[in-house]
């Protein structure tokens, strides 16, 4: 749950599907980043992917900032922020597609950050649980 996107479908499909109980729950306050090929300048960005809730958590900061670029929302494998910026590092994404996604995600990837806190508002907190099978 995401207190500016709301609740993020996947957790809920996967808890509907499984028994467990909650062992924790916290929260994380979450920057969002625009980030790119290494090679490619902002300026020539022609699509931006991200999972559905980084479009929800960015919605006014991309409309003001990049409305002219076409959004995708990613689909299976390509929903996931981690799974984008490996197939963007591994040349299998168009170089000219900018992921939403974490700062860490362009370390461990090699990719650069076009644009910092995307995020709508400041305190972007997600909400997570640490569970175990019953």
């Amino acid at each position: 749950m995401n207190n500016n996107g709301g609740i993020v479908d996947e957790s809920i499909d996967s808890v509907s599907k499984h028994n467990f109980k909650i062992i924790d729950k916290y929260s994380i306050n979450i920057e969002q980043c625009l980030l790119g090929k290494v090679d490619v300048k902002l300026e020539d960005i022609k699509f931006i992917m991200s999972h559905p809730q980084g479009f929800e958590q960015c919605k006014n900061s991309l409309n003001k900032k990049f409305l002219s670029i076409k959004k995708i929302v990613g689909k299976n494998k390509e929903i996931d922020p981690a799974y984008l910026a490996k197939e963007l590092s591994e040349n299998k994404l168009n170089k000219y597609i900018a992921i939403i996604g974490n700062r860490r995600l362009a370390e461990i990837y090699n990719l650069q950050i076009l644009q910092r806190n995307l995020q709508d508002i400041t305190n972007n907190w997600t909400t997570f649980l640490l569970v175990s099978k019953v």
